[in-house]
């Protein structure tokens, strides 16, 4: 498997911070630092998956209204999902894909790589987590359960 790690930070010259790179830099460690294209102005991470590739949650640029989007980085290129703005507590799953719950219709909600979208309706808005066998958990105060539905491989 791959160990890829993503860090969004500020680069600085010899340790000296007036000179400082302008924008966040986007670095990937695998074995090493490498920078990854930045992709939007505001990124936070979701997970690796097993193919080194890594998911992500990519905001738009304040002043243009556009809402955050799930995009999938592998081999240089980003490619973003268009409307998974609102999914949350996405974990990725054991095959590779990205698991998350769509608060408002309260739908279990997992997206391959190519962007296929598989939805299933579990009466729940909460943070989730998914076992090695695809198996998904959901933790809440007074509540340790396991939901009817599967993450896709």
């Amino acid at each position: 498997g791959y160990n890829t790690r993503l860090s969004v930070g500020t680069i600085c010259a010899s340790g000296d911070s007036t000179q400082c790179a302008s924008a966040p830099e986007l670095l990937r460690w695998d074995g090493q630092w490498g920078v990854v294209p930045y992709p939007g102005s505001g990124i936070s991470g979701v997970g690796a998956a097993p193919d080194g590739g890594f998911w992500a949650t990519i905001s738009a640029d304040v002043t243009s209204g556009e809402p955050s989007v799930l995009a999938f980085y592998h081999d240089g290129t980003w490619t973003t999902m268009p409307g998974t703005g609102g999914i949350r507590w996405m974990e990725v799953a054991p095959g590779g894909s990205v698991c998350g719950i769509d608060a408002e219709e309260r739908v279990f909600v997992c997206i391959d790589t190519s962007g296929h979208t598989e939805r299933s309706p579990v009466g729940l808005a909460g943070p989730i987590r998914i076992a090695s066998d695809g198996s998904v958990w959901t933790a809440q105060p007074g509540l340790v359960a396991r939901l009817s539905v599967t993450a896709a491989p």
